[in-house]
């Protein structure tokens, strides 16, 4: 059976492993700044804003088409913005996916400005569905 106070039930286990209580709103301080954050972030952000310089250099990863450090999470990104055509390469599922999104936007537009015509909700997600097959 699930507890009904899933709050309450998660700072019993942090009690019972000796770690840090939350605030009421599920945040953690951090111990060197002050500044509170969610349990699975608390640890990233001592990484990231915590350790020295050589520390950080270790932990980035460079852009192998213009040698730019960055953090490994925002890699993609970049050669998505930057290296437009070599993204393609590296990632063509992304294209793909992204193909997808702006058909559904489309399909979504169509549908709130009435240009399909007399057409259902149910229609409107049958034609959703069809997108992805």
């Amino acid at each position: 059976m699930l507890p009904t106070d899933l709050g309450a039930h998660k700072a019993q286990h942090q009690e019972e492993q000796g770690l840090a209580t939350e605030s009421k709103e599920g945040k953690i301080p951090c111990e060197i700044c002050g500044r509170s954050f969610l349990p699975a972030s608390l640890k990233k952000h001592i990484l990231w804003m915590h350790s020295s310089k050589e520390e950080l250099q270790k932990l980035k990863a460079n852009c192998q088409f213009c040698g730019l450090l960055l953090k490994p999470c925002n890699l993609k990104n970049h050669i998505r913005s930057f290296h437009k055509q070599q993204f393609s390469r590296l990632y063509p599922e992304a294209d793909e996916a992204s193909e997808e999104s702006e058909g559904l936007a489309m399909l979504d537009k169509q549908y709130s400005e009435g240009s399909l015509g007399e057409v259902t909700p149910a229609e409107v997600r049958s034609l959703r569905i069809r997108l992805f097959e």
